[in-house]
């Protein structure tokens, strides 16, 4: 079985104000012939990877992001949590998450040889209208081997 989750776009104010979030319906960019594979294996994190710009999250400023193959994604440097919180989804706020992003929290995994999770920042450092791609692509779930395309967007 075969599920496509629609694109998600993430717009944020830049502004003290908390940031905006929006759903979209717009098909998947698909970056996996252009963009940079991590190849994570299961449950683990990118380490900081830069966005190519700065973008601005609740109160901070960052312009790298650290990617869980798990479908979710920190601006934390110092994020550690446990292997097991790293993939099974938890009431938030939760203790160590602060600073995350979660477009689908679940329990992914790198069963089919690509190399989820893929990055690629849009645009010139001198435009200001640049974006960053994260996305995960035919992602198999570890418990039931259902995969899931599905993207985040910063702007």
């Amino acid at each position: 079985m075969y599920r496509l989750l629609t694109l998600l776009f993430f717009s944020f104010s830049v502004m003290a104000n908390p940031p905006t979030f929006t759903i979209g319906s717009d098909p998947i960019i698909d970056i996996t012939g252009t963009g940079q594979g991590l190849s994570l294996g299961d449950d683990s994190m990118s380490g900081m990877k830069n966005i190519g710009f700065d973008f601005t999250f609740y109160d901070q400023t960052f312009d790298q992001v650290n990617i869980s193959m798990n479908g979710f994604f920190t601006f934390q440097s110092n994020f550690n949590v446990s292997r097991q919180r790293n993939y099974m989804s938890e009431t938030l706020p939760a203790s160590s998450f602060n600073y995350s992003v979660f477009p689908m929290w679940t329990d992914l995994i790198n069963r089919n040889g690509t190399q989820n999770p893929y990055i690629q920042t849009f645009g010139n450092t001198s435009d200001t209208d640049q974006y960053f791609v994260i996305g995960w692509y035919n992602a198999k779930e570890y418990s039931n081997q259902l995969q899931n395309t599905f993207e985040a967007i910063l702007y």
